[in-house]
């Protein structure tokens, strides 16, 4: 299950990749800059395709299918994004490994902060 994020804004360095999950109907607005998306894998008969498109300044773009999108940024870029989901497992799997690191040997021991009754 995952939980629905209202608006984001998203800042990319020039050559800078991200992997999002998006639902159908998200839409991406650039503010600056340029980058490359590439759309959900869709099928056609027996072929997988993964259309890409160039999003420059200025351009709003809807998402015709939910699914991992990716963000190449040319440029230094910033946009807007309404309709990305977030994996609701995502803390506890940071909680997971920050603990997992705590297990290893050697690893620094954090005291716990002091709860005032």
């Amino acid at each position: 299950m995952t939980t629905p994020i209202q608006a984001q804004q998203l800042q990319l360095a020039a050559g800078q990749t991200l992997h999002l999950q998006a639902r159908r109907g998200a839409v991406l607005h650039v503010h600056d800059g340029e980058l490359t998306l590439a759309e959900p894998t869709i099928w056609l008969c027996s072929y997988a395709m993964r259309p890409q498109r160039r999003l420059r300044a200025g351009c709003v773009h809807v998402l015709p299918e939910s699914g991992w999108i990716t963000l190449m940024a040319d440029h230094s870029t910033t946009l807007s994004a309404r309709g990305l989901k977030e994996p609701s497992g995502a803390g506890w799997l940071g909680k997971a490994v920050r603990w997992l690191i705590g297990r290893l040997p050697g690893a620094a021991v954090q005291a716990r902060p002091c709860r005032d009754a």
